[in-house]
């Protein structure tokens, strides 16, 4: 984009007698000047590292009651912007059940989670009560995993941790899914509009700092206020999410056949089910700043937008 600066000293007129003569030439002065203007936009990247051999991804078969997954995510800025919020949610869930008369490897649709070895004992099916009220519904088997959250920073250089969602909340998948608005703000569940309200009340109300719930999804990464709030640039930081599922292990509810309570574990429902859930994390940046000669470094270069709050 070009700028032009034009400078024009008028003329000496009448007072001195000047005459313009037919045929006669008369110019002003003039200079013209150009000014360029580069704009070049940072870049907000957020990468996602595991910090043990465990890796941050869930990949797991053949679990049973009682069995608790913890992974730690750590959140990199790749960027060159700092962020100012990491938002979690759960952005999908794909559901299959590997028992019963619709049970086999086509039910597994998208899911990749059927090893080979294990075909024969997902998909034929014991002789035994359950079968026959055998899980059929998403909701109700992630409704058997407790989830608790953790976020562990170096503020500072030192070890911060906050306890979003602990055990004693009993948050479950389900109510986290429930409450979870999407990347792109679409809540459409499969529930009613009740059990989304109820399922948001028992998340956001377990948060003791509110100030973590930005909408209906949760900023996973510090909130302190200061120059290390977020994933800043300068100085550099780092956060990592310690995320833990747990399978709840009930053995208090026995399963109910015809009005008559079996001797067998009403939990036994789940057995073959099988669910791969998509966590989104996005990375938004911080508010836009009026620049001034003090942001920037002698090559034009806004140093302070790697820093926190810097739009604040």
């Amino acid at each position: 984009m070009n700028l032009k600066k034009k400078i024009a000293v008028g003329s000496i007129t009448a007072a001195l007698g000047l005459s313009l003569v037919a045929g006669g030439t008369y110019a002003a002065f003039n200079d013209v000047e150009n000014t360029s203007a580069d704009f070049a936009a940072g870049t907000l990247e957020l990468d996602l590292q595991s910090v043990d051999e465990n890796g941050y991804e869930f990949q797991v078969l053949n679990l049973k009651p009682g069995d608790t997954m913890t992974r730690d995510i750590k959140f990199v800025n790749e960027g060159s912007l700092a962020i100012k919020e990491v938002l979690m949610a759960i952005e999908d869930v794909q559901f299959a059940n590997l028992i019963g008369p619709e049970a086999g490897a086509e039910a597994t649709g998208d899911l990749d989670i059927a090893s080979s070895e294990m075909d024969a004992q997902f998909f034929s099916a014991p002789d035994d009560a359950w079968v026959d009220q055998v899980n059929t519904d998403p909701l109700e088997y992630l409704d058997q995993f407790r989830v608790s959250l953790i976020t562990l920073g170096a503020e500072s250089g030192g070890d911060y941790q906050k306890e979003l969602l602990g055990d004693d909340d009993n948050v479950t998948l389900k109510d986290f899914y429930l409450a979870s608005d999407s990347v792109h703000g679409d809540s459409s569940k499969p529930a009613n509009a009740s059990e989304i309200a109820d399922a948001r009340n028992k998340v956001y109300g377990a948060i003791d700092e509110k100030n973590y719930i930005k909408g209906h999804r949760l900023n996973v990464t510090t909130e302190t206020n200061d120059d290390w709030e977020g994933l800043p640039l300068n100085p550099y930081d780092e956060d990592v999410l310690r995320l833990k599922i747990e399978f709840i292990d009930n053995t208090e509810d026995m399963l109910v056949v015809d009005d008559v309570e079996t001797d067998e574990y009403w939990q036994n429902i789940f057995q073959g089910n099988a669910a791969a859930l998509t966590f989104s994390f996005e990375a938004t940046q911080w508010d836009g700043q009026e620049i001034t000669d003090e942001d920037t470094d002698e090559n034009g270069y806004i140093e302070t937008n790697e820093e926190a709050n810097n739009g604040e």
